[in-house]
């Protein structure tokens, strides 16, 4: 299960807008991690707080692929019951 997230941030591009539009660069991320894709109000608060989500361990997607997540991976559960 992944979760597709675009942010905008709040300060305009560097791009040259014309006089009566505003241009923003669009942020795409693509979160993989079952935590946050459970919680996905740490991303936004994250994201209103820095405009990014380096905190969270998560990259922006690029060209050559996916979000890169930096955050540890919880450890899968024993088969069986532990005596």
């Amino acid at each position: 299960m992944s979760m597709l997230v675009g942010l905008i941030p709040g300060s305009p591009a560097h791009a040259e807008p014309s006089p009566d539009q505003t241009t923003r660069k669009l942020v795409p991320y693509v979160i993989s991690d079952p935590d946050l894709i459970d919680h996905p109000e740490r991303v936004s608060e994250e994201f209103r707080k820095n405009l990014n989500l380096d905190n969270l361990g998560v990259k922006p997607a690029t060209a050559d692929g996916p979000s890169e997540s930096t955050r540890a991976r919880p450890r899968a559960a024993a088969a069986g019951p532990e005596s």
